[in-house]
């Protein structure tokens, strides 16, 4: 009797044995389980996001040409990134222009007929059961799960943390007159966007040309000065032939050196030697440099002199863009071509024929600032 029931107790430990050795290998599975999958999916979800980020910076970078630019270089960078061992799938609603707005750190979705262009993209990618492109799981499966969805967002826009002083430099001679107030318009344009996109310390100022040049607003913090400069620009006026309201007379022709000059001369006064801030000068003008009663002074020589003028302000480590309002101008290719060689550094050539078109070429100077992940 008693070998009989110490058998049947090491029969007992025996079962017990072996269902706990079941409910291990259970639990064990369940480990492998998630160890594996979760550490794959991790890598998806990086991999994706990786991906995300490099496609929302460079459909940023095409925010200048418009929504089918900005699609198109999505389509691109995403056969370029992978995600789960494929090329990442985008459909139309994963790319979304809009606006940053940096101060409460938000996207506002565009959606058409607004004032101003959109200043940032955001890419989505997703691997779901909806979309038919979940992630399959390796030992989950036996535990009930055979796939996992996978999701990665990016917002991208164009911008700096830190300050760039820029100074805008604005063609006011007689044959710019009639597109005047729309080039008004687009130096307003240029400021707000400046304001929106750098660091409150940024300066900003005016300086205004023909023949001769001065300062219309000095350097000054956009924080501080933002109202002191759009105001001076909604009332700038035109040249005057009388010389008439204080404005520069129309007769003195035109000299883009003589305003790039004062411009260079404001930020040697007003910036600290040891200063590394950003600075940029933006010229606009309707065309190369002219002789009329300037000084007696060619109109060869004045284009001499601009670039001379350029080449200094780039001495000194000063940006220079240039953008080009053709108008009626009946060397229109000759003056772009000048134009274009006025530009130094960092800067770019912007050019149109119709001055209704000015505040996006503005617009543009402005998105040639870095572009940075916001979210």
């Amino acid at each position: 009797m008693r070998q009989l029931k110490r058998r049947l107790s090491t029969v007992r430990r025996r079962g017990v044995a072996i269902v706990i050795t079941a409910v291990s290998l259970l639990v064990l599975v369940g480990f492998a389980s998630m160890t594996i999958d979760v550490g794959y999916l991790y890598n998806v979800r990086i991999n994706m996001q990786n991906g995300v980020d490099a496609i929302a910076l460079a459909s940023a970078s095409a925010l200048s040409g418009g929504p089918d630019d900005v699609w198109n270089r999505a389509r691109r960078y995403a056969n370029l990134n992978t995600a789960n061992g494929s090329p990442i799938q985008l459909q139309s609603e994963d790319v979304q222009l809009g606006y940053w707005d940096s101060e409460f750190g938000e996207f506002t979705p565009a959606i058409g007929g607004e004032a101003r262009p959109p200043d940032a993209v955001r890419v989505s990618a997703h691997l779901t059961s909806q979309r038919g492109n979940a992630v399959s799981l390796f030992f989950a499966p036996a535990m009930g799960h055979q796939t996992s969805d996978v999701s990665a967002t990016a917002t991208a826009t164009f911008g700096t943390a830190d300050a760039w002083d820029v100074m805008i430099v604005q063609d006011i001679s007689g044959s710019f007159t009639g597109a005047l107030s729309l080039a008004k318009e687009a130096d307003e344009a240029l400021v707000s966007c400046l304001r929106d996109h750098t660091d409150n310390s940024s300066r900003l100022g005016f300086v205004r040309y023909t023949g001769t040049a001065d300062v219309v607003t000095p350097l000054e913090a956009i924080e501080t000065g933002f109202d002191n400069l759009v105001y001076a620009i909604r009332n700038l006026s035109s040249c005057s032939w009388w010389g008439m309201g204080g404005a520069p007379t129309c007769s003195t022709g035109t000299n883009i050196a003589a305003g790039v000059d004062v411009a260079v001369n404001e930020f040697l006064n007003a910036t600290p030697p040891d200063s590394d801030i950003g600075q940029a000068i933006v010229i606009i003008s309707d065309g190369r440099p002219q002789s009329v009663g300037s000084g007696g002074l060619s109109a060869q020589v004045l284009r001499d002199m601009a670039v001379q003028s350029v080449d200094d302000a780039w001495s000194a480590g000063i940006s220079v863009y240039a953008v080009y309002y053709a108008g009626s101008s009946s060397t229109p290719q000759a003056d772009a071509d000048f134009l274009a060689t006025l530009v130094r550094g960092s800067g770019t050539f912007e050019a149109t024929p119709d001055a209704a078109d000015l505040s996006t070429m503005l617009w543009n100077v402005c998105s040639s600032l870095p572009l940075m992940l916001v979210e």
